[in-house]
């Protein structure tokens, strides 16, 4: 409930409380033209298939947006297991950009668009040390045009189309 008023003050909308399942994506089949899914498909068994249930609930030209941790980030690669967004079991599915196109290719939604993103904190990291931060701001934001440029940034971000 906090984060359903949290998103209405921002956004001027109510989320959904319900949850995705074969019942709801079947009273609601082809009723949105959007839908949004921020760190939330990284959660998601697949045994009922959620991309399934997404296209189900798209209209024809509907765009889904998902974005989710990318495990193949330059900051998955060096950290490993220590990557902060490698949480089982809360986590139950790691991503890759590649690997998620053939999640929602193969059920009939094409990506029209796709980016990484991912900012370095070192505000949070130097907190205390505001010259340390004057003078790494510009570099750490080069950094991450240049990793985001290559995909290598923390979160995939992509929007699908249904076109059938």
């Amino acid at each position: 409930p906090i984060s359903r008023e949290i998103f209405q003050n921002i956004c001027g909308f109510s989320a959904s409380p319900d949850f995705l399942d074969i019942s709801y994506a079947e009273q609601n089949k082809e009723k949105f033209d959007a839908i949004l899914m921020s760190q939330v498909l990284e959660h998601m068994s697949f045994s009922e298939n959620p991309v399934n249930l997404i296209k189900m609930l798209l209209k024809k030209n509907g765009i889904v947006c998902i974005s989710v941790p990318n495990h193949r980030s330059i900051f998955a690669r060096v950290l490993g297991q220590k990557f902060p967004h490698f949480i089982p079991p809360e986590h139950v599915n790691f991503f890759s950009s590649k690997g998620l196109d053939a999640v929602f290719h193969n059920r009939g939604l094409t990506c029209i668009k796709s980016a990484t993103s991912g900012r370095i904190q070192q505000i949070k990291i130097l907190r205390s040390h505001w010259i340390l931060v004057f003078l790494l701001t510009y570099p750490c934001k080069a950094f991450d045009l240049v990793i985001n440029f290559f995909g290598l940034g923390m979160f995939i971000n992509k929007v699908y189309r249904k076109i059938e």
